[in-house]
């Protein structure tokens, strides 16, 4: 039972944290889905560390492979990207559906700006489909696009981390089970 408890309360307040910043972000008037959402990167850090070492001091007797602390890692990941998707979907369906045009904006504006500053890069062509693809985001597809942003990033940190916290036993302590 430990071992999903773990995961579940650190990923849970992981994804309540970043939601909160989220919504702290947006009260201030800037999109939180844009050039902004840089600000919460270090909620998934902080939650994958603790949450592994608890798992490897309290549960596992301060031992922990790396296989073991990756796999704390990615549950702990697994939930927090799940929560922080599901409350993006829930705030764009419910609270203010004006973040997925706020979002295609801001976006729109970057893509004209690249394009003025780099006009041999973007054909009118490519300069079109690019356009053609920000006008199908919808809030599903920008929920879906944090969770595996969420997802892939917490999976190399918990790669990371795994290797900075594990701890085997040595082979030359005695079992004290003997």
């Amino acid at each position: 039972m430990e071992n999903i408890k773990t995961p579940l309360n650190y990923g849970s307040i992981a994804g309540v944290v970043a939601f909160s910043i989220f919504l702290i972000i947006y009260m201030l008037g800037y999109n939180p889905l844009g050039s902004y959402s840089w600000v919460g990167a270090w909620v998934p850090i902080v939650f994958i560390i603790l949450g592994i070492k608890k798992h490897r001091d309290q549960n596992l007797e301060g031992f922990i492979t790396y296989g073991q602390a990756f796999g704390m890692g990615f549950m702990i990941t697994f939930i927090f990207a799940s929560l922080f998707g599901l409350l993006v979907y829930i705030f764009g369906t419910v609270v203010d559906p004006g973040i997925v045009e706020m979002t295609r904006s801001e976006s729109l504006e970057a893509m004209q700006q690249a394009s003025d500053q780099m006009p041999q890069i973007f054909s009118e062509e490519l300069y079109d489909k690019m356009i053609e693809q920000l006008e199908a985001i919808t809030i599903s597809s920008l929920s879906f696009s944090e969770f595996t942003n969420k997802l892939f990033w917490g999976i190399i940190i918990s790669l990371l981390a795994a290797a900075f916290l594990k701890h085997s036993k040595s082979p030359f302590e005695e079992d004290s089970n003997d």
